[in-house]
């Protein structure tokens, strides 16, 4: 919630998920199938039946106006019906048939969708709340048409297919004109039960159980007020009584009487009821900001103990608000903790290098000893003998155990600098354990009672650890069992891990028995990789993963939902998630994963296959397929992270180049990882390389690459051997470089700090052309093919975009709408685009060159870090994931699309050395062979078969007229007739060659085509 819903009525504070949560709480009536009595009703089966059918009455009635072919038409309905649909479902009994409509969830408010669909899932599991669930901070407040890209492409990262075709093509529109073919499945999880989204980062969190609902209060970045949300359903209940400052901390207390505390900046605590959002008391706890709240039992009484800006710690009685005791002279900014012991309980507060230990009994100060270590990064109670201990640990990898009532240290451990920037202490009943999370990933395990000796380390984790819970291990029941609806899904079981040989003596036995006690218990963690984990205590193996959140979660609490274990974690993409600790379903199929966000994309035909270099910032080269995503190589580089990848072709196979933050250029083979050279292309370490280009012939492959030094420096290699080049490119000062061709001749496209545009003949290497007019600050550049010819668009730092015909050098056109950091050239549908993306965005712009109008728009759950276009089909690296895009009239596989080259070339086409003709698919331009079978096509009266067109230019084509037809059809210009073994030209092919004859294209064709030719006349 932002702070401007402070002055709105709580019946308008709805952001989707919560709206209209007055009514449909009150009328709801906690099932998911109303063929039973409404509780509290003596109502027989007759009178149930009865209610059933009218309800059915009234659904058929209100369903009627939108009815077409027997099926209802969801974009025609009223918001009423939007609205309250699954409602009378539910009393209907139809609530399940509903749900398996895709069409109503594209369309529907997400806040019914939620609620009904949390009653239905309390039956059997419903696969498209799945879907629905997986990216609902995208689509919750979005337009029908986003939900529906977004839906499609959680269909495909769940790989299941036809769900994600049925959403790309409704019954009552075209077919959507983009779409997702494969997506990988590295950030999702069928543990998700809920996602609570807000408008900001949620900073603080807590969880519990009232009135057999279970419940959570949050408070995000900025807010004065907190939300309740129900846990079961994801949706937002109410939001309790604001402050007049910004929220720093929420509590729930779990005694008999559950009330919810919140504390402010300006010093105010209130007390509330969750669920009817009554105020119970308020107090003005601190004259500054409120650092701290804690809820704790003294003796049978609950206490409130808040510590504040104002130097002073207060304690209440949680009943009535008043106030107890008040400590005074306390450093303000630092961390309490109460500790717990045999006789009496303390607290202890540490803050400015002091630690003070406070009796809440008698509101004396026991002690103020000064610590001589480093920044505080954790406080927490422990049990290491019978009076109260705190565990203390610092930045720098020290921790130490102190006792509260002679104040002493009793232990000292120590670790690596960073390895205890997270704390937690579990006390099993043979001994105190402490785990640590460090910046390192690694989380470590503790022996308190032997002065800190170390147990185990667990290691998985690829940043920082944020947040550790010790919680009861979840037990394995029937639902962790796989079920028939979820196709590729099995329940994982971990094998434990073989405990070391004990050594017979006593401290081995208790180490032993130590590592046994801790059996009933799991841990939660939660990194900088944007992921929780669960591991087993005892043994120290992972559980399980769980994966959603799109940025660093902050904290994690643990609670249950009608008696199954659940976690709940706050992070910085604006969600508290829910996640179903007993839920092991993972996914059989494997494709390749991403363990950080995916920050470079190379999409290039090698050797008559499409294939998809990757790069996410780790040590790996990833490689796969573009047809279907199979993993082509997963190789460790070794020598640093990846920057940047490319993709190109040698005579001796394909070969991937990697560029590392270490300033290192690697060349590999993509299948088996073979390093075939490495350099050093900047000699200066503060000059890493930022964008990898691979152009120039089969022959001469070169490999262009742009370092930050001097302001951005452009080096020449040879793809086949790695060596330093003297090309006129060399060490050419530029802020973007791309590689593509012109007709034949392959091209670079170079961005200079002046604004200017650049292209150069690749081999042997000479200045094109110029194109000006642009303006300075360009930020990324690309070259393509189109039908109306090649183009080079540069996007500029803003948001404006300008288009050239790169043989012209005349500027097609100028777009000006929104930032953009990647950009791309191509096809869609036989019309020229552009296609424009930013990475705080999760929308793919096509912009139609010749209108300079969009073209289309696509949007997806996450952000976008990195796209390429190749061939009409676009790979996009959006968040953790990689997915395939492709027009709607090429579903692909591509891979068979280009035949190898021929051996020789036809007679009127003399070798023209480094210049190459590309005979297969260019990405929507035509060949001229292509050109000249299309024309064919187009003049004929009727369907042609291949022998028919081979008979039309056998005389002069040496290439064989089925590869141009089969590429024809995959670019949508030809389409098979009633008889599939003919053709005919498609709407967009008789355009393409309309707009050829129109603008004298065809008659610069001709001297390529032949002099004879049926695609020009005899």
């Amino acid at each position: 919630m932002s702070p401007a819903d402070e002055d709105v009525p709580e019946a308008q504070q709805a952001d989707g998920a919560d709206e209209g949560n007055q009514k449909d709480d009150e009328r709801r009536d906690g099932r998911g199938n109303s063929e039973e009595p409404l509780p509290g009703r003596e109502d027989g089966p007759d009178s149930a039946a009865v209610r059933q059918a009218v309800a059915g009455l009234v659904l058929d009635r209100l369903m009627a106006p939108i009815r077409e072919d027997g099926r209802p038409r969801w974009d025609l309905a009223s918001p009423y019906l939007l609205r309250h649909a699954a409602e009378h479902a539910a009393e209907s009994g139809r609530l399940r048939r509903l749900f398996a409509d895709y069409e109503f969830l594209v369309h529907a408010r997400p806040g019914p969708v939620l609620r009904f669909g949390a009653l239905l899932e309390a039956g059997t599991p419903v696969p498209a709340l799945s879907l629905y669930r997986a990216s609902l901070v995208e689509h919750i407040a979005a337009e029908p048409h986003a939900r529906r890209d977004i839906l499609a492409v959680d269909a495909a990262r769940h790989q299941w297919p036809d769900v994600s075709q049925v959403f790309y093509h409704p019954r009552h529109a075209p077919p959507s004109q983009w779409q997702c073919r494969w997506s990988t499945a590295s950030n999702i999880s069928f543990a998700l039960r809920g996602t609570l989204a807000h408008d900001s980062p949620v900073e603080s969190l807590a969880a519990g159980t009232a009135e057999d609902r279970s419940f959570a209060v949050t408070a995000a970045r900025g807010d004065r007020a907190a939300g309740v949300w129900d846990l079961a359903s994801g949706t937002r209940l109410r939001v309790l009584p604001g402050h007049a400052a910004q929220l720093t901390a929420v509590a729930i207390s779990d005694s008999s009487r559950v009330v919810a505390l919140t504390a402010a900046k300006d010093g105010t605590l209130r007390c509330c009821n969750p669920l009817s959002g009554e105020t119970l008391w308020q107090a003005a706890a601190h004259d500054g900001e409120v650092h701290g709240l804690q809820l704790h039992e003294l003796r049978g009484v609950q206490i409130v103990i808040t510590h504040g800006g104002d130097g002073t710690v207060g304690i209440r009685d949680l009943e009535t608000g008043e106030i107890r005791m008040v400590f005074t002279d306390v450093p303000p900014g630092g961390r309490l903790g109460v500790a717990v012991g045999d006789m009496d309980d303390m607290i202890a507060y540490v803050g400015q290098g002091q630690l003070l230990s406070l009796d809440p009994r008698t509101g004396m100060e026991c002690f103020r000893k000064p610590l001589n270590i480093g920044k505080i990064t954790g406080i927490a109670p422990a049990l290491t003998g019978p009076g109260p201990a705190v565990v203390i640990t610092t930045a720098d990898g020290r921790g130490e155990v102190w006792d509260l009532l002679d104040g002493r240290p009793t232990s000292v451990f120590e670790g690596p600098p960073g390895s205890m920037d997270s704390l937690t202490v579990l006390d099993a009943g043979r001994g105190s354990v402490a785990v640590t999370g460090g910046r390192d990933g690694t989380i470590r395990l503790w022996d308190l009672e032997r002065g800190g000796r170390p147990l185990r380390q667990l290691t998985g984790h690829l940043g920082a650890i944020t947040d550790l819970v010790v919680c009861d291990a979840p037990a394995t029941h029937e639902g962790d069992k796989p079920n028939g609806l979820f196709p590729d899904i099995q329940a994982v079981t971990h094998t434990a891990r073989v405990k070391p040989r004990v050594t017979p003596d006593s401290e081995g036995r208790r180490r032993s028995g130590l590592l046994e006690s801790l059996a009933g218990y799991a841990l939660l963690s939660a990194s900088d990789d944007r992921t929780l984990r669960e591991w087993s205590m005892a043994d120290g193996s992972l559980r399980q993963t769980f994966s959603a959140h799109t940025d660093r979660p902050r904290t994690i609490t643990v609670t249950q939902i009608a008696g199954s274990p659940v976690a709940v974690s706050a992070g910085q993409d604006n969600t508290a998630r829910v996640w179903a600790l007993d839920d092991r379903r993972v996914r059989t199929a494997g494709r390749v994963t991403y363990p950080i966000p995916i920050s470079s994309v190379s999409l290039s035909r090698v050797d008559g296959r499409l294939l998809i270099a990757t790069g996410c910032g780790d040590e790996r080269l990833r490689v796969v397929t573009a047809s279907d995503g199979t993993s082509e190589g997963n190789h460790l580089n070794g020598t640093g992270k990846l920057t940047a990848v490319a993709l190109g072709s040698t005579p001796e196979g394909p070969v991937a180049v990697t560029a590392t933050d270490d300033g290192k250029l690697t060349a590999r083979r993509p299948a088996t990882g073979e390093r075939l050279w490495q350099c050093a292309p900047c000699s200066e370490p503060d000059g890493p390389v930022t964008a990898l280009a691979v152009g120039g012939s089969r022959r001469h492959p070169l490999v262009l690459s742009l370092d930050s030094s001097d302001g951005g420096r452009l080096r020449v290699h040879s793809l086949t051997g790695g060596r330093t080049l003297n090309h006129p490119m060399q060490g050419l000062r530029c802020e973007a470089v791309a590689t593509g061709r012109i007709r034949r001749k392959p091209v670079a496209a170079v961005a200079r700090h002046d604004g200017t545009i650049e292209l150069w003949n690749l081999n042997p290497g000479a200045p094109r052309r110029t194109l000006t007019g642009g303006g300075e600050g360009v930020v990324t550049i690309a070259i393509g093919t189109t039908p109306t010819g090649p183009l080079v668009a540069a996007g500029y730092e803003d948001g404006r975009v300008s288009v050239w015909d790169a043989e012209t050098g005349r500027r097609c056109c100028l777009l000006t709408a929104i930032p953009v950091q990647m950009i791309a050239v191509g096809t869609s549908h036989g019309r020229p685009v552009v296609i424009t993306a930013d990475p705080s965005r999760t929308t793919l712009h096509f912009w139609d060159v010749e209108t300079g109008d969009i073209h289309t728009v696509v949007t997806l759950p996450e952000a976008i870090g990195a796209l390429s276009l190749a061939e009409g089909i676009l790979a996009v690296g959006y968040g953790r994931e990689l997915a395939v895009f492709s027009a709607a009239n090429d579903p692909g596989p591509w891979d068979d699309a280009q035949p190898p080259p021929a051996a020789s070339n036809p007679p009127h086409e003399a070798d023209t050395g480094d210049e190459e003709e590309n005979f297969g698919d260019t990405g929507g331009q035509l060949t001229p062979l292509e050109m000249a079978v299309l024309i064919h096509l187009c003049r004929m009266d009727e369907p042609l078969g291949v022998p028919e067109v081979n008979a039309a230019f056998w005389r002069h084509f040496r290439r064989c007229v089925k590869t141009q037809l089969r590429s024809l059809r995959q670019k949508g210009y030809v389409r098979r007739a009633e008889n599939p073994r003919l053709f005919l030209p498609t709407a967009e092919g008789r355009e393409v060659v309309a707009r050829a004859e129109g603008s004298g294209e065809l008659v610069k064709r001709r001297w390529r085509i032949g002099i004879h030719c049926a695609g020009c006349g005899v």
